[in-house]
């Protein structure tokens, strides 16, 4: 078991490598969305204030959209942008999102409220994700006509990535997300006295590739490995044996980008399949991408822990509300 406190402090950051054609030069541009019918608990505001990196590519022509869900830390908001303008490199709108407590300076995910925060996420998610959509559907701006809302993905680490899965959840979803990769992430619980209730639904169409490191004590792999077996296809999962939660992910060569590729942008030729049909020997990848590829069992797994591992202690600010752990249900 896990106290939500030290999930929530620890961050590591992904980059999103390439496989599209590349695009002309891109443009990016910034923007502020206030919503104002929802507040934030970390600094008392009524309303939410979010800062947005939107990186387009050099085209003309609606383009995929993928969301960065960076992790705590304001340090991890460069490295969400660093991915955004990878992502539109290969022709993707890459959208770097700065959660208002989990990514805000100053504020520590020791603060039990600010760890608490990732419950809102998946409304900023959809918030700024309607406001990006409106902008394409409005004249005169830098991002009229650029985006494509039938094509959007998100990729998440660590806080981001459990704000990705919590889409799964009755209380987070968003039909307009169809494909995400998860990367060291896992499904946190939505019980009463949360900030959020609901169920997860592992039904619903979201494609999924997961990257879970062995030996990772903040999201662990078998928390993560529990949702991925009840999703169903299309998903993907690796392991790293080795990997903490401050390993650097690494997928199958190739993988991540058809993975986006396939599920985001819609391309579904023999292209896109080739790096999964290629790592089928990869003992740590174990992948069901339905229609015509055939699936792909992992044949290796995490070995047990010499000494059995104990629960967490449980943390809470110092005067703040009683201490939540998290140990995910994985109802629904």
């Amino acid at each position: 078991m896990l106290s939500l406190v030290a999930f929530a402090a620890a961050a590591a950051g992904h980059a999103t490598a390439a496989a599209l054609p590349s695009a002309a030069a891109s443009t990016t541009s910034s923007y502020t969305f206030v919503d104002s019918t929802r507040p934030t608990p970390c600094t008392g505001a009524s309303d939410r204030t979010l800062h947005v990196t939107v990186v387009t590519p050099g085209t003309t022509d609606p383009s995929p959209v993928v969301l960065v869900g960076p992790g705590s830390g304001a340090s991890q908001r460069a490295v969400a942008k660093a991915d955004a303008a990878a992502l539109a490199t290969r022709r993707y709108v890459g959208v770097a999102l700065d959660f208002p407590c989990t990514n805000a300076p100053g504020l520590s995910t020791t603060d039990l409220t600010v760890a608490l925060d990732v419950y809102h996420q998946p409304a900023d998610v959809s918030f700024v994700l309607t406001n990006l959509l409106s902008l394409s559907a409005t004249p005169g701006n830098v991002l009229s006509g650029l985006l494509d809302e039938t094509r959007v993905g998100l990729v998440g680490t660590s806080s981001g990535a459990v704000t990705g899965l919590l889409l799964f959840n009755t209380c987070c979803t968003d039909a307009r997300i169809r494909a995400m990769e998860i990367i060291k992430g896992l499904a946190p619980p939505t019980t009463a006295g949360l900030p959020v209730t609901g169920v997860y639904e592992w039904s619903r169409p979201i494609a999924t590739y997961f990257w879970s490191g062995c030996l990772d004590a903040v999201t662990p792999h078998a928390q993560a490995a529990s949702a991925y077996a009840q999703l169903g296809p299309p998903k993907a999962f690796v392991t790293d044996p080795a990997g903490t939660h401050a390993t650097t992910p690494v997928f199958p060569a190739g993988t991540s980008d058809a993975f986006l590729d396939r599920f985001v942008a819609g391309d579904t030729s023999a292209a896109t399949a080739a790096p999964f049909v290629a790592a089928a020997d990869d003992p740590y990848l174990d992948d069901d991408l339905g229609d015509s590829v055939e699936p792909h069992a992992a044949t290796a797994s995490c070995a047990p822990p010499a000494t059995p591992l104990g629960p967490a202690p449980m943390e809470s600010a110092p005067g703040g509300p009683a201490p939540v752990v998290l140990a995910p249900s994985f109802a629904g």
